[in-house]
């Protein structure tokens, strides 16, 4: 089963809550528009200057209740859009249609993202091949720049730091947490795997031709935390 990386806005719960207010309000004036028409259409009048008198009432109040529908649905879509959070990467199994009860993939679950990515990996020099691989199978990109999904896994056994965290890219090393990213990691999720988002940089040459290290920064609030379920 193929693996997929798709892109998805973290929100928070106020961009939650005007999401759901926004389509609470359209739903809500929809029912009002329906339900109006349908009052109005009841309505029996004996005379042309009646006939004339709720025509013109019905147009002016189909009008505010269009221009207030307009106004609040451009309002609460803004608010929605501004308080949808930043971008994450979330792999998915991308499952045939049909299939039955796909078994899922153990992915670690998710940090919370930060706005931007702002943690080093450190020991890089070391899997230039790995972040290279990382480079070519990005399908989605910040700025130019590949964005990945990479998951976290301490690693006490390590014998140059028992609170090593190790940074992979499709279970494949390429990197750790510098040692005080890694302390503040273990403190706050002890020995649980996490994943997150992560930018490539580098690569290419400079101006004498020498070629440049690839380097990868992650996206997460810090100290860790996983997203809510």
């Amino acid at each position: 089963m193929a693996r997929v990386v798709r892109e998805k806005h973290e929100r928070g719960c106020l961009g939650v809550g005007f999401l759901a207010l926004f389509w609470l309000f359209n739903a809500y004036m929809l029912y009002a528009v329906v339900s109006g028409a349908a009052n109005i259409s009841q309505i029996e009048v004996n005379s042309d200057a009646a006939r004339a008198g709720a025509a013109v009432g019905t147009t002016i109040g189909f009008g505010i209740l269009l221009v207030i529908w307009a106004l609040g649905a451009v309002i609460l879509g803004l608010l929605s859009f501004f308080t949808r959070g930043p971008k994450v990467l979330i792999e998915e199994n991308d499952a045939p249609r049909g299939t039955r009860n796909p078994k899922p993939r153990a992915t670690p679950p998710q940090l919370v993202a930060d706005k931007g990515w702002f943690i080093e990996v450190v020991g890089e020099a070391n899997y230039q091949d790995a972040l290279e691989r990382a480079w070519r199978n990005s399908t989605h990109q910040h700025n130019d720049r590949p964005l990945v999904l990479v998951t976290l896994w301490p690693e006490a056994s390590n014998p140059h730091d028992p609170n090593a965290v190790r940074v992979d890219h499709r279970h494949e090393p390429i990197g750790y947490l510098p040692r005080n990213s890694a302390l503040a990691y273990r403190k706050a999720l002890g020995s649980k795997p996490a994943s997150c988002s992560g930018i490539i940089v580098g690569g290419g040459e400079d101006e004498e031709g020498v070629e440049l290290m690839l380097g990868i920064y992650l996206n997460a609030l810090w100290p860790p935390r996983f997203q809510a379920k």
